[in-house]
């Protein structure tokens, strides 16, 4: 179905998979043969490696799950998760099946040219720079492609796979060569040695479908936008694409209803919409669970005690299939009780976050189990 991917075992070195890296030029992301699956991104792999002896085991993540077999809920669920793939029950889908999705739909985006798009502040290097200068660039400004520019006009572009410098750690005996704080790092060279002088461009008066065209051949997840002059212009990426498809047919994601929320200080009531809003995001991207329910109930006089006692209730569901976290809680409601970070236990605000990571555990482990079946 794939492929853009390379699947190896965890406890390969990273010596061992740059042997043949010309191979492996344009893939995005390495599956680890784990249980559940692990992805690395070659991004990740390319800006936080240090040694030829490190194990790609200590670069991997959880490989996102999405139980739904329907196209275009995972490329909802690609949207939200940011990532170049994901798994599902008969397989995987990436990046590149996402960009097809929408090239085939009827979508009134396709037509949409670059310059209805607005630009992006880009970062760019000079020919003369060193590799660690574009690699500190790709951390810092979290960009996955660096046009070079000469007398500002465009002469190449770099991209995170470049840093891996196949032919010349190839060449090199010395264990220190990947190693950035080491004198004959691969890093203090200049980035002559690895940045691509025929770049792969859009004109800012083409279209997003002519960008996913380029993007589906090439299999790339992001092209350099220029204006006529072959001034730079902007960058496009697929999670551009993504994001601006999915505004195009944005539908309520989630729901978050609060019942007895009157108990709640303004300030209070404030921080917990924060801690729901985030854990339903999260919650979202990996389930199916679409309705959070957040109920507060009083118990006695609060006003004469000073003293809230009640009980805390969240459910989420999912088509009648409920979780459930529920809490006995007592709050002060003085200042100095409420913002004091030490005793928990007086915080109600803080009560609800607690509640909230149980019920995020819960789904991650009903998940987990759904996976091993």
């Amino acid at each position: 179905m794939l492929t853009n991917h390379y699947s190896i075992e965890e406890d390969t070195s990273v010596a061992a998979f740059l042997k043949g890296m010309n191979e492996k030029k344009n893939i995005h992301y390495i599956i680890l043969d784990t249980n559940p699956k692990s992805v690395i991104d070659v991004r990740t792999f390319s800006l936080k490696i240090h040694n030829r002896d490190e194990k790609l085991k200590n670069l991997k993540k959880n490989l996102a799950w999405c139980e739904s077999t329907n196209d275009k809920e995972i490329v909802d669920f690609l949207i939200n998760t940011g990532d170049y793939v994901v798994e599902h029950q008969n397989g995987y889908f990436d990046f590149l099946d996402g960009l097809k999705f929408i090239k085939n739909s009827n979508s009134a985006l396709l037509k949409s040219s670059m310059k209805q798009i607005a630009p992006k502040e880009i970062y760019a290097l000079n020919q003369d720079d060193s590799i660690a200068s574009a690699k500190a660039l790709f951390s810092q400004k979290k960009v996955n492609i660096l046009p070079v520019i000469k007398n500002l006009e465009l002469i190449g572009e770099v991209r995170t796979n470049d840093l891996l410098a196949s032919d010349l750690f190839e060449k090199s005996d010395n264990k220190d060569f990947y190693n950035e704080n080491h004198e004959n790092s691969v890093f203090s060279l200049s980035i002559e040695n690895i940045y691509n002088p025929k770049p792969l461009t859009i004109g800012k008066e083409d279209t997003i479908e002519k960008a996913i065209e380029i993007m589906l051949e090439k299999k790339l997840p992001s092209l350099i936008v220029t204006s006529d002059e072959n001034q730079l212009y902007s960058i496009i990426s697929f999670k551009d694409i993504f994001k601006l498809y999915k505004k195009e047919h944005k539908e309520q994601e989630y729901e978050i209803n609060f019942v007895g929320e009157d108990i709640l200080y303004e300030d209070e009531l404030s921080m917990v919409r924060g801690f729901a809003l985030k854990t339903m995001s999260k919650i979202q991207k990996m389930s199916e669970y679409k309705n959070l329910k957040i109920h507060y109930k009083s118990h006695g006089d609060t006003d004469s005690s000073h003293i809230r006692k009640g009980e805390l209730n969240i459910s989420l569901d999912a088509g009648g299939k409920v979780l459930n976290v529920s809490k006995d809680i007592q709050s002060g409601t003085s200042d100095s009780e409420f913002n004091d970070k030490v005793k928990g236990k007086w915080n109600l605000a803080k009560l609800t976050q607690e509640a909230l990571k149980v019920l995020e555990k819960q789904v991650i482990e009903e998940t987990s189990k759904k996976r091993h079946k």
